[in-house]
């Protein structure tokens, strides 16, 4: 699980669709955390790493080959996102959970 808590981590981001999602973010990194999800992690992994579950995100919206998921968790509107690859080698509950719940984006 890769997890970026400021807006220099985003620069550490090699691939080009993803750095191109999280490239609206920058702005924002004073109220989000992002996790990436990476292969092996599992809705456990992602679960501890947020202290959150991974229920009831706000939305779930579908950017290339990347699900991006928004938590909102408190009043003042920190959140948290968090990035799923659909590729072969991701944790197959994992995708099938946020593709149930996804649209797709319309960049």
């Amino acid at each position: 699980m890769i997890i970026i808590e400021n807006g220099t981590d985003l620069d550490s981001v090699t691939d080009p669709a993803l750095r191109k999602i999280l490239s609206r973010y920058a702005s924002l990194m004073d109220l989000a955390t992002i996790f990436i999800a990476e292969p092996g992690d599992t809705l456990d992994t992602l679960a501890s790493a947020r202290g959150w579950s991974v229920d009831n995100a706000e939305w779930v919206t579908i950017r290339d080959d990347w699900l991006e998921a928004l938590w909102i968790i408190s009043d003042y509107g920190d959140g948290h996102l968090v990035f799923v690859q659909d590729r072969p080698d991701t944790d197959p509950e994992m995708l099938a959970l946020f593709k149930a719940h996804a649209v797709q984006g319309d960049d």
